[in-house]
């Protein structure tokens, strides 16, 4: 009996040993559960050994052979079935692994360092998600955004006030282009765009000059002057040639309009 025990040890451990240096790897992956197991296999030698030493030795009772024998396919017919969930879970955490890997590199891909906005590229994926899918029912405005005096910032305070200024920027265009279907977006260095779909001329009317109030409050608590020159340009689903690219396009024109206007000394 010793050395049937023994040779089916070493079948086991021959056969399974791949799976044992798994099996220490999936410890690392799932932290849980695993004393209660170990509990759970210490008490199934047990029961074999017990089966195959009492009442007396296997050896002297050959009829109970095949039962015992039926009980170890039992046994390792379970441990296969563990060892098929334990690599699920190695493949699922295999994956969870490489989504998040994904997900950090399409964040930094996508995002602007410096203001958390979405950057040109993400900009560019917008507009051709845009164009797969057309233009939705309803309203919607496109806004082209200039920082005015950033330079001047810049020049006076230095390149760090001016990062805080352009963060403060941000802040203020994610509040007020922040939520439903809107996006704003970072597309140059002093330069943002938006797009609120479902808003009409009244409300981006009144949206614009909340933003003009809360840059202007925001320049008061930074001490550097903030403001922003913006251009708009309406979306119109009915027309056939509509297009988000030509809005955006519409619109930066406009932009470029006002703050050209602004340049222009006062009669």
């Amino acid at each position: 009996s010793l050395v049937v025990t023994a040779a089916l040890y070493l079948v086991i451990v021959a056969v399974g040993w791949p799976y044992f240096k798994r099996y220490v790897e999936l410890l690392e992956v799932v932290k849980a559960g695993w004393g209660a197991m170990m509990g759970t296999a210490l008490l199934i030698y047990a029961a074999l050994l017990f089966q195959l030493a009492y009442p007396a030795p296997m050896i002297e009772r050959v009829e109970y052979a095949p039962g015992f024998l039926l009980f170890c396919l039992v046994v390792l017919a379970c441990y296969g079935v563990f060892i098929q969930s334990i690599l699920k879970t190695k493949k699922i955490d295999e994956q969870y692994r490489r989504l998040q890997r994904e997900n950090e590199i399409y964040h930094i891909a996508y995002t602007d360092v410096l203001t958390g906005l979405p950057n040109r590229a993400a900009y560019m994926e917008y507009l051709q998600d845009f164009r797969r899918k057309g233009c939705p029912a309803g309203p919607g405005c496109c806004v082209g955004m200039d920082v005015n005096g950033l330079k001047s910032v810049n020049d006076r305070w230095g390149h760090h006030m001016g990062d805080k200024a352009l963060q403060q920027v941000a802040a203020v265009l994610r509040h007020q282009f922040g939520a439903g279907q809107d996006q704003v977006f970072r597309v140059g260095g002093d330069e943002f765009f938006a797009v609120a779909l479902g808003a009409g001329e009244a409300q981006m009317e009144s949206r614009v000059a909340g933003l003009h109030e809360e840059l202007a409050a925001a320049s008061g608590l930074l001490g550097v002057p903030l403001s922003l020159a913006v251009g708009m340009a309406f979306l119109k689903p009915d027309e056939a040639s509509n297009d988000l690219e030509a809005a955006f396009v519409h619109a930066d024109r406009q932009m470029y309009a006002v703050k050209e206007a602004m340049r222009r000394p006062a009669p």
